[in-house]
C-alpha cells in the first residue's frame, strides 16, 4: 500500500476502499438474503395448491454503491418490479412470507428475515462488521474494533 501523505490522500486511498467494499458486501448480503429465504422459508414447505414462483429469490438486487460527501450507501432490497401476483401486492406477500405464510395456506416457523438480520449482524456468522476490519487488514491498514 501506497504512503498516504495528507488527508486529501487518505480520503482518496479510504473513499476507494470502501467503495470496492461496499460493492463486496452488497453482493455478500444478497447472498445471505436468498439462503435464509430457501433454508428458513422455501425448504420448510412444499406447496400442493399453487406453484411456486420464486421471486423473492430472483427479485432481490442492490443499487449501485453511492458517494455523498463523505458518506457512501449501497442499498440491498427485493424488487417489486415486474411481480405478479395474484390477488395481493409483492409486499403483503413477501410481509406474509416473512411471518412463515406459504400461500396464506399453511404458516410455517421459517423467519428467514430476522434469520438474515441476526447473521449479519455484531457478531453473526456474516458478521459484516468485523468482515471489514479484516478487508481493510488485508489492505494494510491497523484496525481496533471497540
Amino acid at each position: 500500500m501506497a504512503k498516504v501523505r495528507n488527508m486529501a490522500e487518505l480520503e482518496k486511498v479510504m473513499g476507494g476502499l470502501l467503495e470496492e467494499y461496499l460493492k463486496y458486501m452488497a453482493i455478500r448480503i444478497e447472498d445471505v438474503i436468498k439462503d435464509f429465504v430457501q433454508t428458513e422459508f422455501y425448504d420448510q414447505y412444499e406447496p400442493v395448491y399453487y406453484e411456486r414462483m420464486e421471486w423473492i429469490l430472483r427479485k432481490c438486487t442492490s443499487t449501485k454503491v453511492k458517494r455523498q460527501g463523505n458518506t457512501y450507501n449501497v442499498i440491498v432490497y427485493i424488487d417489486p418490479e415486474g411481480v405478479n401476483y395474484e390477488s395481493d401486492s409483492p409486499s403483503e406477500v413477501w410481509g406474509n412470507m416473512a411471518n412463515g405464510w406459504h400461500g396464506n395456506i399453511v404458516q410455517t416457523e421459517g423467519r428467514f428475515w430476522d434469520a438474515t438480520l441476526e447473521s449479519i449482524g455484531k457478531g453473526g456468522n456474516n458478521d459484516f462488521f468485523e468482515t471489514f476490519k479484516m478487508y481493510l487488514i488485508s489492505k494494510g491498514i491497523d484496525v481496533v474494533r471497540k
